[in-house]
């Protein structure tokens, strides 16, 4: 990301996601997902949101975990208050984070 613009954690819970929020792709439903963080067994673990299933999901012991409170990872610049830094997410940076955040779910649910 420019180091103009920046990102920062929200918190949220039950499926909502705050202005600004890092959409990472889509569910087989065809749901948008988000870009997360949660705790879960002593550990703050990356996290999926999913707001059509109401929650966030954690990778841990092999499995897949609901989560009901979570923190949403957001573009300051993609929050009203910063209107004058809009822009779009450099998609290269987008694109390693992504891949960062897959290679860890893939290792914790061992596929």
């Amino acid at each position: 990301m420019d180091s103009s613009i920046g990102t920062c954690w929200v918190g949220a819970s039950h499926g909502s996601v705050p202005e600004g929020a890092i959409r990472a792709g889509h569910d087989k439903d065809g749901g948008s997902l988000y870009i997360g963080r949660a705790f879960y067994e002593s550990d703050i673990l990356p996290a999926k949101i999913a707001p059509n299933h109401g929650a966030a999901f954690v990778a841990h012991g092999g499995q897949e975990h609901q989560v009901s409170h979570y923190e949403v990872q957001i573009c300051t610049a993609l929050r009203s208050e910063a209107p004058q830094l809009r822009t779009q997410i450099s998609t290269r940076r987008l694109a390693i984070l992504l891949r960062l955040l897959s290679k860890h779910l893939q290792t914790c649910v061992g596929i």
